[in-house]
């Protein structure tokens, strides 16, 4: 209790707002409208709302705006969805010369395609690559086949059939390069680097590789069956020439980061990565990716088989740039959140499940929970925060436990590691040391 009573006097006048503006628009520009979130100093939630109207009007000089919630620091963190790592790291940033401070503003002027169905994407379940499967004739089974190859399912049928390869996977998987395999095929192909970067990138550079006729080719059978890489890359249906594909494709292996103008290196051909992108993307970026691909497909380790396409609406858009949004980074970060969630939760039924005190069904919202509180505690590393989450899992009923055990490992000039490690031990197996 002596721990809850010092977090609400620390973080007492400490705000969380959600809360859109808007600008109007002119005969120049358009109208836009963002939702961003907001940390508040303020002795009141009235006085808190008063601040953010003023800062709405004067600093954002928006037209328009209105909040969605307000909410204690800590009530916020009690019941948000998500690792709030911004918010936290920015809490010492608050103060009484900066009384606000906004984050993660989000443009949300138009409605994503993904959010009006004009990019539709669809799972498909695929049996796993290893281990006994109804692959007979093909790579694949045959409902994946008429998919793939027939497009079964396809309102339009393209004529042909591509496929972009990482060759860092396949190195990875097969122990060899991918080059001398691909020349060994007979495939069409060709490396969307060129000059130096496909010099010094060979091996881990992504490959254009036609397999139009050649749906059997060993060359298949051995990436997905003998060497298990179903996310090696991405296959392409389009009526383009391999040339016209390979030079529109060439565009998106190193992309702008909006935020900082940067360039990287983007792995567009990942399926996770395009299925976060596509997503991410607005009418006219989405046009720009997919203008000479007809439908994307891409395997995961999840036994699914994904399947992109847009409509008609988003093939008659204004043309723009695809960059790296804030939208896409948003997106794989929330993914990856997600997933080291699971994983917590899987550590804990497999390793303390008879000591955990939460019931299976809210597991997950309370991991999400205390992994903010373990990153405002410092324990800011997966394995510190796992180590954290499992021991307030086992102590959630044993507040005396936990908070003589946590305020004493946080009095420990020892690295986060080092503290955590003994967190979780204490809580395991308590001492004298942690109930003195």
């Amino acid at each position: 209790m002596q721990r809850q009573k010092d977090y609400h006097q620390q973080y007492e006048h400490i705000w969380v707002a959600e809360f859109s503006y808007g600008y109007h628009g002119s005969e120049q520009q358009k109208p836009r409208h963002y939702c961003a979130q907001a940390l508040i100093q303020a002795k009141s939630q009235h006085q808190a709302l008063v601040q953010l109207s003023d800062h709405m009007l004067h600093s954002l000089r928006a037209d328009e705006g209105q909040y969605e919630k307000i909410l204690p620091f800590l009530q916020y963190l009690d019941i948000c969805h998500h690792l709030e790592k911004h918010l936290i790291l920015n809490l010492e940033q608050v103060s009484e010369a900066q009384s606000l401070i906004v984050l993660n503003p989000q443009d949300i002027s138009e409605p994503l395609p993904i959010d009006t169905g004009d990019l539709e994407i669809i799972h498909y379940p695929c049996p796993p690559f290893t281990g006994e499967n109804p692959f007979n004739r093909y790579w694949i089974s045959d409902d994946l086949y008429s998919l793939l190859y027939q497009q079964s399912q396809n309102a339009t049928k393209y004529s042909r059939c591509y496929m972009v390869i990482d060759a860092a996977v396949y190195h990875k998987h097969a122990g060899h390069f991918i080059v001398p395999s691909l020349m060994a095929s007979g495939l069409p192909y060709r490396c969307l680097f060129k000059g130096t970067t496909q010099i010094t990138l060979e091996d881990a550079a992504p490959y254009l590789v036609e397999l139009t006729g050649h749906e059997d080719k060993e060359f298949l059978r051995q990436i997905f069956i003998t060497h298990y890489t179903p996310d090696i890359g991405i296959f392409i249906h389009t009526d383009s020439q391999f040339d016209e594909l390979y030079n529109h494709l060439r565009k998106f292996p190193y992309l702008q980061q909006e935020h900082n103008q940067e360039w990287v290196f983007f792995r567009f051909y990942y399926p996770l990565t395009l299925d976060l992108t596509l997503k991410s993307l607005s009418r006219g970026a989405l046009e720009s990716f997919m203008r000479h691909i007809g439908v994307i497909y891409g395997f995961n380790h999840e036994n699914r088989l994904m399947k992109a396409c847009v409509t008609a609406n988003i093939r008659e858009s204004k043309l723009e740039t695809v960059t790296i949004n804030d939208r896409m980074n948003l997106n794989f970060e929330r993914y990856m959140q997600q997933k080291y969630f699971n994983k917590v939760k899987t550590f804990i039924k497999e390793h303390v499940q008879q000591q955990c005190q939460i019931p299976e069904d809210q597991l997950l919202p309370f991991i999400t929970q205390q992994a903010n509180y373990a990153y405002l505690n410092g324990f800011t590393l997966e394995l510190t925060g796992l180590y954290y989450i499992v021991a307030r899992s086992v102590t959630a009923k044993n507040e005396v436990l936990w908070d003589h055990a946590l305020e004493a490992v946080l009095s420990e000039p020892s690295n986060q590691e080092a503290r955590a490690y003994k967190l979780l031990k204490e809580c395991l197996n308590p001492t004298t040391w942690s109930q003195s």
